[in-house]
């Protein structure tokens, strides 16, 4: 399972999460959130994860594409997530990009992309993601597009199991769900979110 753990503002956090298997750490690059970090700061923490296969994702809130080239290239970005089509369009063949979609139910989920990979996060109006709110996941039943859907919005540690059992999503992407406080990170949390992914495989495997 693809799992992106998102909104890091701490190197020690950083360091906790390399000693994990995590697939990708996220930057957020949107000056209007708590967990904003600048490019250069993005590049310091890429270059703690050098040496190991943690993909390293940026995070970007209307942003050109132009403006999220060069961050990519300052902070050593592996990865974008984007919230609009066109500049999903614009970036392909750049960096991977995950499209994200925030939603209230069914009738939001998009059905194409042209990104390798859709993120679906619950809608809010005054935030992009780390909102801890989660969307009903009884939606995502026989959903076509399930196998390159990062699924974020309010996941934790009470609730990760049993989405992993249900709707089993290409990925996962947790942010408050691994806090202490906003965009700082519990090495704890960060652990038994593994330890939760663990006992669901096992479960959905026997």
């Amino acid at each position: 399972m693809f799992v992106k753990f998102c909104g890091f503002t701490r190197s020690q956090d950083i360091e906790d999460a390399a000693m994990l298997p995590v697939s990708s750490v996220g930057y957020v690059f949107y000056e209007k959130s708590d967990r904003f970090i600048t490019a250069e700061k993005g590049a310091e923490f890429s270059g703690i994860l050098k040496g190991t296969d943690i993909l390293k994702t940026g995070v970007f809130v209307k942003s050109s594409a132009d403006e999220i080239k060069r961050t990519a290239e300052i902070a050593g970005l592996d990865m974008l997530q984007v919230y609009d089509e066109s500049t999903a369009k614009e970036l392909k063949g750049f960096l991977p990009v995950i499209e994200a979609f925030r939603i209230k139910g069914a009738n939001e989920l998009p059905d194409k992309s042209s990104a390798e990979f859709i993120l679906l996060d619950a809608f809010s109006d005054n935030e992009y993601g780390g909102t801890g709110m989660n969307f009903p996941h009884t939606i995502l039943d026989n959903y076509p597009l399930i196998n390159k859907t990062i699924i974020a919005g309010g996941i934790n540690s009470s609730n990760l199991k049993k989405l992993i059992i249900e709707a089993h999503p290409f990925g996962i992407d947790i942010s408050s769900g691994i806090e202490i406080s906003r965009g700082i990170k519990s090495s704890e949390k960060m652990r038994d979110i593994f330890s939760i992914i663990m006992e669901a495989q096992n479960e959905t495997d026997a």
